[in-house]
């Protein structure tokens, strides 16, 4: 069951994973399984979150092992290191827990993940380019919200490097991608997934930037990896 369910989670990423480096697809990865982590605790425990988080986390690794960059064997040391902490604790009164420090490691690995990622060049085309970053900034503002909605303080917590992370600037991002790509020469098809994306997007995005307001947990995740999905079955058309 457990190989049928990450062969399930490779074929989703498989073509949006063809043209990413080992690095983007980390970064993938890490970013769905954060939102897996903290849908667990937001949904008290359903045990296909956990599975998720569990699967996306292989991911996050075998993407890595695959680069023979120094600089991913060093980010593969780190995400191994960080890896054992990300469990939560059963509190009798409480519930599922998760200690404040390690949920900052954890915000400081993504942040740092997103800060390489915009720094990096890059010499692929531009659609190609557009179609991955709408794929990852997709997954990376679901992850913060949903590490928002689930931490007791919240982005009072944020610390000076959490907020390197700018939600607004990166919806903003995602949807000038989305503006671009569609004055592309695409297929219809695409252009139609495309206008798809756009309505997905708008509909959750104040859940996804407004960090005050009431989330649509369940109905927020699905359309994130329902977005991720549409781009990837549409990127190589």
């Amino acid at each position: 069951m457990k190989a049928l369910f990450l062969l399930v989670l490779l074929n989703l990423m498989s073509l949006s994973s063809q043209a990413m480096t080992p690095f983007e697809q980390h970064f993938q990865a890490v970013t769905q399984g954060m939102s897996a982590f903290y849908m667990y605790a937001l949904s008290k425990g359903d045990d296909k979150f956990l599975q998720e988080f569990n699967q996306f986390n292989e991911l996050a690794s075998t993407s890595l092992a695959q680069s023979k960059l120094e600089v991913d064997l060093t980010l593969a040391k780190r995400w191994q290191k960080l890896l054992p902490t990300l469990k939560f604790e059963m509190d009798e009164e409480a519930g599922l827990s998760y200690g404040g420090s390690e949920r900052h490691q954890y915000r400081i690995y993504v942040v740092d993940l997103y800060l390489r990622y915009e720094q990096q060049f890059t010499s692929q085309n531009k659609v190609t380019i557009m179609f991955e970053r709408i794929q990852l900034f997709n997954s990376l503002l679901s992850a913060r919200a949903l590490d928002v909605a689930s931490s007791l303080w919240g982005a009072r917590a944020f610390t000076d490097h959490d907020r390197m992370l700018d939600q607004k600037k990166v919806a903003l991002q995602i949807e000038q991608g989305i503006k671009e790509l569609m004055s592309e020469k695409l297929s219809a098809s695409q252009k139609s997934a495309l206008r798809k994306v756009s309505s997905k997007f708008q509909f959750m995005k104040k859940s996804l930037v407004d960090y005050q307001a009431e989330t649509a947990y369940f109905l927020m995740y699905r359309n994130v990896m329902s977005i991720n999905k549409l781009m990837s079955n549409n990127q190589a058309l």
